[in-house]
Formats: C-alpha cells, structure tokens, sequence
C-alpha cells in the first residue's frame, strides 16, 4: 500500500437521538460542517423539538479507490449502512 493510493476524506452526517430506536442518521451526507448544520433547525422542527439532533463526522479511507475495512465497519456500525456502489 503506497501512500499515493491512500486517500481520506471526512464527510458529516445529521443524527438523531431516538429514545427507542437509538441514533440514527437522517439526510445525505454532507462536505461541510457548515452544510450539514443548516439541515439541523429543519429535522428538529420535523420531529417537532422531541428529539436531540446533532452533526457527526465521518473520516474515511480509500484505498485505490475502494473504502478500507475499518472505515466499512464504522460505517455499518455507528451510521448504519451500506458502503457506497461504484458508478
């Protein structure tokens, strides 16, 4: 593995803190901190104040273009779900 095939990025997911289903991630995810931000006070409202919403960061690794095992199983883990399909 040459360090020029590795590359890292971070993209930022909006959360919710659910009492009953946990966290879970709602919307796309973003390049920004900024971009991301601007979609809290809309999912709160949509869930109407009930449940906390906050904006977390997601640093992944790609590896000749391919995401590596650690940031696959993080991404199955922590934001529940799949790895993105090559186009």
């Amino acid at each position: 593995m040459s360090p020029e095939n590795v590359t890292k990025a971070t993209v930022y997911f909006t959360m919710v803190d659910h009492p009953t289903r946990g966290r879970f991630c709602v919307g796309h995810a973003y390049a920004t901190r900024a971009c991301a931000l601007s979609w809290v006070p809309f999912v709160r409202a949509s869930y109407r104040d009930l449940f906390k919403v906050t904006v977390s960061s997601f640093t992944y690794t790609l590896v000749d273009g391919k995401m590596d095992a650690r940031s696959l199983a993080i991404l199955d883990k922590k934001f529940n779900m799949d790895p993105p399909e090559k186009r």
